[in-house]
C-alpha cells in the first residue's frame, strides 16, 4: 500500500477546512454539554487530525465505492496511529473526567444515543454528498468508535469509584480489552507487562472495530439502529465484569489517601500510565 504524507486540516482550502472542522461538522451528540469539556477536546483533536486525511482518501469516490473493503482498509490504515493515540487519551479522560452517571446503564444509554446519532448523521451525509459529506460520514464513524470507548471507560471508572477504589487508566484499559474479547488478563492484577499486552491488543483491534462500525454506520437508519444497540451492549459488557484486584500502586494511593486535584491533560497523561503503542507493521 502506498504511503502518504500526513495532510493537516489547515492545508486544505479555508472554505473546505471550515466545513470539515469538528465544531461545525461533527454530530451534535459528540459535542453536547453533557460530555465533559476535556473529553470533547480529545474528540475534537482526533476529528480535526483525521478528517483531512479521510477527505483526501475518499474525495471523488462514488458512494457505492465507500463500502468497498479495500477503500475502507486504506482509510483506516492511513489514520491508524491517530486512532490508537486517541483511544488511549480518551481512556485517560474517562478516568479523570468520566461521563456523568451513577450506574452503567446511564453510560450505556449515552453511548447508544451518541453512536446512533453519529451513524444517522454519517449516513445522511453520504446520501447528501460524495465529497465533503463522504469525509464527514467516514470521520463520524471513526470518532464514534472512540466515543464508545470513552463511554465504556467512564462506566468502568464509576464502578470502581463506587466500590471505594482508585482506578488508573491501565486498569480501565485492561477491563475494556477483556470486555471486547482479550482473554489473557482475566482476573489478574495489573502490572506493566500485562498493561502492555492489553494495550497492544486494543491497538491491534481498533481498526477492525472501526471498520465494522463503518460497515454498519454508513447505512442510513438501519446503520443508526445497529450502531446504537451495539454501543450500548459493549458498555454494559464491561460494566458486568468483576472488578479486578488492586495492584500495588493502587493500594499505595488508597493507603495514602492521595488525590491530585490539578487539571489533567489526557494526551499528556497517557504517556505516564500507558506504554507507547507497538510499532506499525
Amino acid at each position: 500500500m502506498a504511503s502518504h504524507r500526513a495532510l493537516s486540516l489547515d492545508e486544505l482550502p479555508p472554505a473546505l477546512a471550515d466545513k470539515l472542522r469538528f465544531d461545525r461538522a461533527a454530530p451534535k451528540r459528540l459535542r453536547r454539554d453533557e460530555v465533559p469539556a476535556e473529553a470533547r477536546e480529545v474528540l475534537g483533536n482526533v476529528w480535526d487530525a483525521v478528517v483531512a486525511e479521510v477527505w483526501d482518501e475518499v474525495a471523488g469516490t462514488p458512494r457505492r465505492k465507500l463500502f468497498d473493503r479495500d477503500r475502507v482498509a486504506a482509510v483506516l490504515a492511513r489514520v491508524a496511529g491517530t486512532l490508537q493515540q486517541g483511544e488511549r487519551a480518551l481512556i485517560v479522560a474517562a478516568v479523570y473526567y468520566p461521563l456523568p452517571g451513577d450506574s452503567g446503564w446511564k453510560q450505556a444509554a449515552a453511548a447508544g444515543v451518541g453512536s446512533a446519532g453519529a451513524a444517522a448523521a454519517g449516513g445522511l451525509a453520504v446520501v447528501g454528498s460524495a465529497g465533503t459529506g463522504a469525509a464527514v460520514a467516514v470521520t463520524t464513524a471513526v470518532v464514534g468508535e472512540l466515543f464508545e470507548t470513552y463511554a465504556a471507560a467512564s462506566a468502568r471508572t464509576q464502578q470502581y469509584r463506587r466500590a471505594q477504589r482508585s482506578p488508573d487508566p491501565a486498569l480501565v484499559a485492561a477491563d475494556l480489552a477483556e470486555a471486547l474479547g482479550w482473554e489473557d488478563g482475566h482476573g489478574r492484577r495489573m502490572d506493566r507487562e500485562l498493561t502492555t499486552r492489553a494495550l497492544g491488543w486494543l491497538s491491534r483491534t481498533v481498526t477492525t472495530r472501526t471498520g465494522a462500525r463503518l460497515a454498519r454506520g454508513l447505512l442510513p437508519v438501519a446503520g443508526a439502529v445497529a450502531s446504537g444497540s451495539l454501543a450500548s451492549r459493549d458498555v454494559l459488557r464491561v460494566a458486568r465484569l468483576e472488578l479486578r484486584p488492586p495492584a500495588e500502586d493502587e493500594l499505595a494511593r488508597l493507603a495514602g489517601a492521595l488525590a491530585d486535584e490539578a487539571p489533567v491533560d489526557p494526551f499528556a497523561e497517557q504517556g505516564r500510565f500507558l506504554p507507547p503503542p507497538p510499532p506499525a507493521g
